[in-house]
């Protein structure tokens, strides 16, 4: 739904929603993927329908959302043997670009630890 998630749930809905699904298609393969695009708007709805650039909201602006929801992925992806890796999506295309926000912060200290 478009709304802002708890971070202390964050976590388990990505496995729950997304890498449980990107394992199973793996396990399919019968091995690890790397994930060809991920990426979040900056609004406070930015895990609603992230794949659109039209989700039919108008939420305010919330980088600190954008920043959270990266930073649940990569600690996902970070643990899970079935994925080989993840490629940020839309670098300097608003409203999804992490540069120069809090997100950017979050994904150079993920990628330094990756």
């Amino acid at each position: 739904t478009p709304h802002r998630v708890d971070s202390a749930s964050l976590l388990n809905l990505w496995q729950q929603r997304v890498g449980s699904q990107i394992d199973a298609f793996a396990r399919a393969l019968a091995k690890a993927v790397f994930i060809s695009e991920i990426g979040y708007r900056n609004t406070s709805d930015a895990g609603y329908l992230p794949y659109s650039s039209d989700p039919g909201t108008h939420a305010p602006r919330d980088d600190a959302e954008q920043a959270r929801l990266y930073g649940a992925a990569l600690q996902n992806v970070s643990h899970d043997r079935l994925i080989n890796g993840i490629f940020i999506w839309a670098w300097s295309i608003a409203p999804y670009t992490p540069s120069n926000k809090p997100a950017a912060q979050v994904l150079k200290k993920w990628f330094l630890i990756l």
